[in-house]
């Protein structure tokens, strides 16, 4: 069966969720999650995405990031997760694949619709018991310490 092509669309938010090889419970290990968080905002200052939202799961990561123009999500994607498998193989002396080959994606398409978006997002840590309140788990965008680029593209400074 061919795949289909992914549809891009510029400057619009892209809802994302790639999950580990079997999906591993990987990030479990804080140290293994913190590395991810590392990951997301160095690659979004290298590479120019916004990231407007995310959540670092066990065995997944969400995430909601706009495409700088001219790239699309997958480019995104591809730093993203090219990055962080290099890193963690590099820390762990591990090899092989540590993602799943390919990721679900969904075009976010008005404010109503992105904000309910980045509410799904960051109740999942609560939903799954692993923390109380979105603002107490320390791998998402709710979290203090995690500052987002939403209010910027909300604002059209971004």
């Amino acid at each position: 069966m061919t795949k289909l092509r992914r549809f891009h669309e510029e400057n619009y938010p892209y809802f994302i969720t790639t999950s580990t090889a079997g999906r591993e419970r990987v990030f479990q290990d804080r140290a293994k999650a913190e590395l991810l968080k590392e990951v997301l905002y160095q690659t979004r200052v290298r590479y120019g995405f916004l990231l407007l939202g995310f959540a670092i799961m066990p065995d997944h990561l969400h995430a909601v990031i706009v495409p700088r123009l001219g790239d699309t999500i997958s480019q995104v994607m591809r730093f993203v997760k090219g990055t962080y498998a290099r890193a963690h193989n590099v820390l762990y002396d591990s090899s092989g694949p540590f993602w799943q080959p390919r990721f679900y994606d969904r075009a976010v398409r008005d404010e109503e619709a992105l904000r309910a978006t980045i509410t799904y997002v960051e109740q999942n840590p609560v939903k799954a018991k692993l923390a109380g309140t979105p603002q107490d788990y320390p791998f998402s965008s709710a979290h203090p310490k995690c500052p987002t680029d939403l209010e910027a593209f909300l604002n059209g400074q971004a």
